[in-house]
């Protein structure tokens, strides 16, 4: 489970780090290319993310986050991978285009 939440955040990470630091340039980008679908980016994007929350409510009570969490643990990282993922995703829903086009597509 690590592993796909771990995929979506760094996959996330390298668009910001190799287009732009900018979230206005990512989304333009995305929008503009061809084989890109926004829906289908934001669905799969929020479907891991929704896979690893399940996940996490799933561990035991014991397991949950708590004082004593080491960043090895299992819990620990899908909670900051969940984390960086959903503002990424939020961030660039704040941009009017990709908001936009998102709707758009889900009217279809």
């Amino acid at each position: 489970m690590v592993l796909y939440s771990a995929l979506l955040s760094n996959s996330m990470y390298l668009l910001k780090a190799l287009i732009s630091s900018e979230w206005k340039d990512i989304a333009d980008v995305l929008l503009a290319h061809p084989e890109v679908t926004v829906g289908d980016f934001a669905i799969a994007a929020i479907t891991v993310i929704r896979i690893s929350i399940n996940h996490l409510r799933a561990k035991p009570t014991a397991q949950r986050v708590n004082s004593r969490m080491q960043p090895n643990d299992e819990v620990y990282c899908l909670f900051h991978l969940c984390e960086s993922s959903v503002q990424f995703i939020q961030s660039l829903c704040m941009q009017m285009l990709f908001r936009e086009r998102l709707v758009e597509t889900k009217v279809k």
